[in-house]
């Protein structure tokens, strides 16, 4: 999946869970920041060969955390070292910036 695929999908998700329940805009920052935390552990655990099955389970039932686990197997495993950590990095970075988009304006 391109960067710019995930992107996409990361907006779609935060954007309808934004008026799902009424935070302030800090409490909202809290919870991107967990996610994309969540986003890299995910990505990580994709790039070290990790089945989906094993990784699942970091989503604790959350159907967000889902997505992020689906759309991180969706994107293929890199060669390298480098490669995979920049995976993970881009993926959380993709996480963050599709969630901030979708926090309160205050």
């Amino acid at each position: 999946m391109s960067l710019r695929k995930l992107l996409v999908f990361v907006l779609l998700l935060y954007g309808s869970q934004a008026g799902a329940e009424r935070v302030s805009r800090a409490e909202f920052m809290v919870l991107c920041e967990n996610h994309s935390a969540l986003a890299a552990t995910i990505m990580q655990q994709r790039q070290a060969g990790v089945s989906m099955n094993a990784v699942m389970p970091l989503a604790k039932g959350d159907r967000s955390a889902e997505k992020m686990v689906q759309a991180a197997f969706r994107s293929k495993q890199r060669e390298t070292d480098k490669a995979r950590a920049q995976a993970a990095s881009d993926f959380e970075n993709a996480v963050y910036a599709g969630c901030m988009n979708g926090a309160p304006r205050r």
